[in-house]
């Protein structure tokens, strides 16, 4: 067994280098063309790279690593002498192999696994060559978890403090930083007046929306779609289910008149932007303009009648929680009886 006098010198500076491919294909080249230089026309080689020419390669840029941090053990093992007891390497029991190799001595000596998962390649922590070694297994896998590329790492290679090279790298890759990061947190905004309570009525500011359509047997042999409209009162959550025969304004009015009747008059009442919804807005100002008498009532009753701006599904939370709750009651009676729709049940009672 024979090691080098002198300490082997980097052909391309391995710090500029960010993939192991690249570092090992290039060098792989230099080292090709600086043989070429030596040998005849006849003996020099051409064509792509071979598997060989980069596994020489790798070896070489193990050894050049290995140098560079471990000098002294490998001082110790050339000269037959025990590593020093207070060497980061004295739990592996190092030996050195052919080619000037410091690998690491285990027990499974009689294992059916590679050679290199038995006597794994030792590098150190704080080298880049380790850190391209890891970083391309990272990649490799896919970005996975620490344990994952660490365990595939020491398929062929040992490194000292492993498991923190491994979470260093994978903290500074940009793909798992943006993976990690936490959504931003709006912050939330006051709750509104009708939100509060300050009412002590139910129903006092309420808002509505329609879910369905539901088939409903209304003949024998014949259904027809028959739609939800919920009212919903914003301070206490309480629920005024009504059964409409379409999504029509007229249908809408007439529901919202039955509610009237049931739960007393409510000073504000907000929706989205369905058609039928603004259609009754409309309607109610048509006809408070043909008809004062109705417009001054409607005025002492104080009914206040708001819209959510348009695309704003989030403001409609308050409601559409509830829709959810309705549609999700409405099946499981649907399922355990036999009436086609969930007024029939009796879920729809006002």
């Amino acid at each position: 067994m024979s090691f080098p006098a002198q300490q082997l010198q980097a052909v391309v500076d391995e710090n500029k280098f960010s993939s192991l491919k690249r570092l090992l294909r290039i060098t792989a080249w230099v080292t090709r063309f600086t043989g070429n230089c030596r040998l005849a026309c006849q003996q020099r080689k051409s064509g792509p790279l071979t598997a060989e020419e980069l596994q020489e390669t790798e070896r070489y840029w193990v050894r050049v690593t290995q140098q560079q941090a471990f000098q002294k053990e490998l001082t110790d093992l050339q000269n037959h002498r025990v590593v020093d007891r207070s060497s980061s390497l004295i739990s592996l029991m190092p030996q050195l192999t052919e080619g000037g190799v410091l690998r690491v001595t285990g027990r499974l000596l009689n294992a059916d696994i590679a050679d290199d998962a038995k006597y794994p390649v030792i590098l150190p922590q704080k080298s880049h060559f380790t850190q391209l070694v890891i970083r391309d297994t990272h990649e490799r896998l896919k970005h996975t978890g620490v344990n994952h590329v660490l365990a595939e790492t020491r398929q062929r290679y040992w490194i000292v403090n492993g498991r923190q090279a491994v979470k260093s790298c994978d903290f500074r890759c940009n793909f798992c930083r943006k993976r990690r990061v936490s959504p931003g947190e709006q912050v939330m905004a006051p709750l509104p007046e009708c939100r509060l309570g300050n009412e002590a009525r139910a129903f006092a500011c309420c808002v509505v929306d329609f879910a369905g359509p539901y088939l409903t047997t209304v003949a024998p042999r014949t259904t027809a779609k028959r739609y939800l409209c919920l009212f919903t009162c914003m301070a206490t959550r309480a629920a005024h289910l009504e059964m409409v025969a379409d999504l029509t304004a007229d249908a809408f009015l007439l529901a919202f008149s039955r509610m009237v009747a049931r739960r007393g008059n409510p000073k504000v009442l907000i929706s989205d932007n369905g058609k039928n919804f603004v259609g009754a807005r409309q309607e109610l100002r048509r006809l408070d303009e043909a008809n004062p008498e109705i417009a001054c009532k409607l005025g002492h009753e104080g009914v206040e009648c708001k819209l959510n701006p348009p695309s704003a599904l989030h403001h409609g939370g308050v409601f559409e929680s509830i829709i959810k709750s309705a549609k999700l009651k409405s099946e499981t009676s649907c399922c355990s009886s036999s009436p086609t729709h969930p007024a029939e049940s009796g879920f729809l009672s006002s």
